[in-house]
């Protein structure tokens, strides 16, 4: 089966870093459609400079993300190798793609592919605000506050 051909006309949820359009648009051009904001349950960590997250449908909290509809089945790869999970990759992977169910702000569910953190979360920080982007701004803010002082 090709790989690229099965996942055509799926959606891909973000909730890091490929939530920011100049690392979406570097990686993939214009080649994806966005389709909106999202939510999926589950615990939102810092892993270093981008997030992780674990997923489960018992517990946990909403994390935000955005639904993008990738528009070319090759370009699957790409974002794969960007998040360490290509089939070149040494493992264990840091996230693997696995496909979960979501909900869109109109309150329907979605099946999307999204990339699961699989390494220990001892240690982390995490960011029970379930929004990466929004942490980002507390850090960026946080730390102008804190050169401002010195």
């Amino acid at each position: 089966m090709d790989i690229g051909k099965s996942l055509e006309n799926q959606c891909l949820f973000v909730y890091g870093t490929l939530r920011q359009s100049d690392v979406i648009e570097r990686l993939l051009g214009h080649r994806f459609q966005y389709l909106g904001c999202g939510w999926i349950n589950g615990r939102l960590y810092n892993v270093r400079d981008y997030p992780g997250i674990k997923l489960n449908t018992s517990s946990g909290y909403a994390i935000l993300g955005d639904i993008l509809q990738l528009t070319e089945p090759g370009d699957w790869s790409i974002i794969d190798e960007y998040e360490g999970c290509a089939a070149h990759c040494d493992a264990p992977f840091e996230f693997i793609r696995q496909q979960h169910w979501l909900t869109d702000t109109d309150g329907s569910q979605r099946l999307a592919w999204v990339y699961v953190y699989q390494l220990s979360i001892e240690g982390l920080v995490e960011i029970t605000a379930g929004d990466y982007l929004a942490y980002l701004g507390l850090i960026n803010q946080d730390a102008a506050t804190s050169s401002s002082n010195v």
